[in-house]
């Protein structure tokens, strides 16, 4: 599974993890801070990242991924 952390997704993490079993693995991107531009979006989603927000919230680069992965591991536990 890939997602990409972008503050103007329209779909949230929420969303994308409850109608999933528990992937393999998982692979989060996390963009710069001052975020993803659209052409990065573009390439990421092409290649089969699926782009989502996490709330209302835009995390510190250094901290989304950390919280990303509290969020993940909440839900479907050891990722392997």
């Amino acid at each position: 599974m890939r997602i990409l952390l972008w503050e103007r997704a329209t779909t949230g993490l929420r969303e994308v993890i409850e109608r999933r079993a528990a992937p393999r693995s998982v692979l989060v991107a996390v963009g710069p801070e001052g975020g993803w531009s659209e052409q990065e979006v573009r390439r990421a989603t092409d290649a089969g990242f699926a782009a989502v927000r996490f709330g209302p919230r835009i995390l510190r680069a250094d901290t989304a991924g950390i919280a990303a992965l509290a969020v993940l591991q909440s839900r479907w536990g050891d990722l392997g």
